[in-house]
This record gives structure tokens, C-alpha cells and sequence, in this order.
């Protein structure tokens, strides 16, 4: 490898180095013939390797135009063999590597994923104390996946802090956490019924065409609106936002937004008590039927008694007693037509009181149709004999009209 003269350009761009990068002071610049900058390497294979003067870091480079950046990163300990974050072709094509001893490999360019070959592999994933994903041996067997946590050992999945799904999830089973020791001020839900009728339940559509990054359905949807809780319960509403989104060369395609969440299985408590005091209610009221029922037998027992004894001594006395005759001689008869069904003739028989003013009867057809109409003129018992033997088969309509009002109306049959 040849190395070139430095200019002094090049001295003022090793001090401005040493002035913004004093860990490099005692690094060495070098430029091969085909300007590949080399700081603490003599053979430069990059646009730029830097090597640290301790095997802590070294990155290269690759801007070409087929090529992606590459970074491989050396651990401290020199027992242990390199680990690696690589990517772009001219890396040979590994997307995202690991492999350290006592760590495995974890390969997604053309192999599948692997964390170590058996029991006692962990992986961590993240910035110093502060671990994003950790994967290590758990009680649950295999390994257990941890998200802000390096401590997980028991659940297959543990998050520590707000998770966020976005889009449907199924769960094989769910508990969450509501021992009495981990609750201060317990109380009873009061004014629930206040409550339950403030609520709307809603169905609704998710706005799938104008709402961007949030995975919703597009079938009907049966709940609440997050204002509409927040006005009576806020305490059950948050707040979430969703970030804005950015394109491959980081201009912003969609910003971001705020929008609400309810918390629905706080909802349970409110409507179970809600439940329970209608169920209460029906009890109440069904133990007041029940005796009031009672009365009205004994009542109704009682009257029957008196009756019975009215009817089956004749030689009681009492101190007021008032006699009625009731009699035709005012009310206004409609009989049925005799006989009926009829062939070809039948009778009708009515009774119309003196006072009488205009009497009339009426026959209609089964579409409502009037086909004829008769007037009355007799006071008291009366007959019409009907005549039909020219009438389609058939049920017919025939009505009563008394001084302008319809007083009864019946139906014969013509067969």
C-alpha cells in the first residue's frame, strides 16, 4: 500500500480531527492511491476505516451507489470473537448478523433465524442500560422474549411499560393484575344507574380511507365514542398519539396526530353493578305483586262468600237493599243472520227503540264495497229477509246505522 505525501490541507484537517475527535489523537491518517482514507489502518479497504488504538470499535463505510453503510463492531474482550451489524451487497449481502461467543448467530439474509445452538443464550438488543428486546432461558421453557427489560425469565412475552396493538389480537387466556393488596381506597360504585343512562352505546365505522398507520377493520363496529365517555368518566379515556411517518429519505409523508382511547374493561364493573341493582329491583317488585296478589284473592274469596250467602238465605235481612230490572226496550239489537251459512235466503232480526230518528242497514262485499242498502222505517222488532241466490259465494258485511252512528256490524256466509 502506498502512502501519500500530506498536504497542508490535509494537517489542518488532522487538527480539525484531533480538536472534534480526541480519542483519534493517536490514531494515523493514511490515503492510498485510490483516495480510501484509512485513520489507525494502514490498508484502508472502505472509502474510510477507522480503527481505535484498543479493539473497541471499527466502522466502514461503503457509499457506492449499489451498496449499503456497513458497520462491524469488535467486543471489548479479546476471548471473545467479533460481533456484527452489516448490510448492502458489497458486504457480501448480509442484511443483519450476530455472532459471539456464548451469544449465537442471528441471520436474516437468506438463513433463517437462529439464537444459539442450545440452553444458556441470550440476546440483547438496544443502547447501554437500555435494553429494547431481550431473549434469554425462561421457566416457561425455550426462551422468553422481554421488552424493556433484561430481567424476564418467566413469561414468554414480558412488556414493561404501555403496550400499543395495532390491529386485532387473539389471546389464549388474559389476567390482569387486581390483587387487594396492590389497591388502596376501595369503595362501592355509587350513582351507577346515573351513569348506565348517560351512556350511547354506538355502531360505527372505522374511517379506513382518511385515518393513515393504524390497522383498523372495516366491518361495523358496535361501542362508544372516547368524548362521549370522557364527559362522564374521564378517568377511563387517555390520550395516544401516532407518530408522523417518513419517507426513505426522511421527509415527512403523513404527521403526526393525537387521538383517544377507552379503557373497557373498567366498563364491566360499572354495568355489573348496574346488573345487580335492577336485579334488585325486580326482586322488590316482584315481592309487592306477589302481595298485592294476595289481597286481591282474599278479596275476591271474600266477595264470593258474601254472594254465596246472599243466594243461599233467603231469610237474611238487611238494612238497605236496591232492586233493578233491566229490559230491550232501549237498547238497540243486531242479531246474526239465521241461517248461516245460507244457500239462497236468510233472515236478520233487529230492535230499534221509539226513539229511533233514522235507522238503516248496510251490506258490503268482502273488498268493502257496498252493494246495498235498506232503510229501517218500524220501530221495535224487525226483520229483513235477504234474498241471494243470484250472490257470488262468499263472506259478507252487514252493519247497523242508527241516527247516523254505526251501532254493531256482523258477517254472513253465502255458499
Amino acid at each position: 500500500m502506498k502512502t501519500n505525501q500530506i498536504t497542508l490541507n490535509k494537517i489542518l484537517f488532522i487538527l480539525t480531527a484531533i480538536t472534534f475527535f480526541p480519542l483519534l489523537v493517536a490514531a494515523q491518517l493514511y490515503v492510498d492511491t485510490n483516495n480510501k482514507v484509512g485513520i489507525g489502518i494502514s490498508n484502508p479497504v472502505n472509502q474510510l476505516d477507522v480503527v481505535s488504538a484498543t479493539p473497541l470499535i471499527r466502522a466502514a463505510i461503503n457509499s457506492g451507489t449499489t451498496s449499503y453503510a456497513a458497520v462491524a463492531t469488535h467486543d471489548i474482550s479479546a476471548s471473545k470473537s467479533v460481533y456484527q451489524l452489516m448490510g448492502g451487497s458489497a458486504m457480501g449481502g448480509t442484511l443483519f448478523g450476530v455472532n459471539r461467543a456464548g451469544l449465537g448467530q442471528l441471520y436474516t439474509n437468506n438463513a433463517p433465524l437462529a439464537i444459539g445452538t442450545g440452553n444458556g443464550y441470550d440476546l440483547t438488543l438496544g443502547v447501554i442500560n437500555e435494553p429494547v428486546i431481550t431473549i434469554k432461558p425462561g421457566s416457561m421453557g425455550a426462551h422468553c422474549v422481554g421488552i424493556g427489560t433484561t430481567t424476564n425469565t418467566t413469561y414468554k412475552l414480558y412488556v414493561n411499560g404501555t403496550s400499543y396493538f395495532n390491529g386485532n389480537g387473539t389471546y389464549n387466556g388474559t389476567w390482569l393484575s387486581s390483587d387487594q393488596q396492590l389497591k388502596t381506597n376501595i369503595d362501592t360504585i355509587s350513582n351507577v344507574s346515573e351513569i348506565i343512562n348517560q351512556l350511547k352505546p354506538r355502531t360505527y365505522f372505522y374511517d379506513t380511507a382518511n385515518v393513515y398507520g393504524l390497522n383498523f377493520s372495516n366491518k361495523r363496529q358496535y361501542g362508544f365514542v372516547a368524548q362521549e365517555i370522557e364527559a362522564i368518566m374521564p378517568e377511563l379515556v387517555k390520550a395516544e398519539s401516532k407518530g408522523e411517518e417518513m419517507d426513505s429519505l426522511g421527509n415527512v409523508t403523513h404527521p403526526g396526530f393525537t387521538f383517544k382511547s377507552v379503557n373497557y374493561i373498567e366498563l364491566i364493573a360499572i354495568l355489573t353493578k348496574g346488573v345487580q341493582e335492577q336485579q334488585k329491583q325486580i326482586e322488590s317488585l316482584k315481592e309487592d305483586l306477589l302481595a298485592k296478589t294476595d289481597e286481591l284473592t282474599n278479596r275476591l274469596n271474600s266477595c264470593c262468600t258474601i254472594g254465596e250467602l246472599r243466594s243461599t238465605s233467603t231469610n237474611a235481612t238487611y238494612a238497605h237493599q236496591t232492586d233493578i230490572k233491566l229490559t230491550n226496550a232501549q237498547s238497540i239489537v243486531l242479531e246474526q243472520n239465521v241461517p248461516n251459512p245460507f244457500a239462497e235466503q236468510t233472515s236478520i232480526s233487529y230492535y230499534l227503540p221509539d226513539n229511533t230518528q233514522k235507522a238503516q242497514m248496510l251490506f258490503y262485499n268482502s273488498q268493502g264495497r257496498l252493494i246495498q242498502s235498506v232503510d229501517l222505517k218500524e220501530k221495535g222488532k224487525g226483520m229483513v229477509n235477504v234474498f241471494a241466490s243470484d250472490l257470488s259465494n262468499g263472506i259478507y258485511t252487514y252493519t247497523l246505522v242508527v241516527d247516523g252512528k254505526i251501532i254493531e256490524a256482523r258477517k254472513m256466509v253465502k255458499q
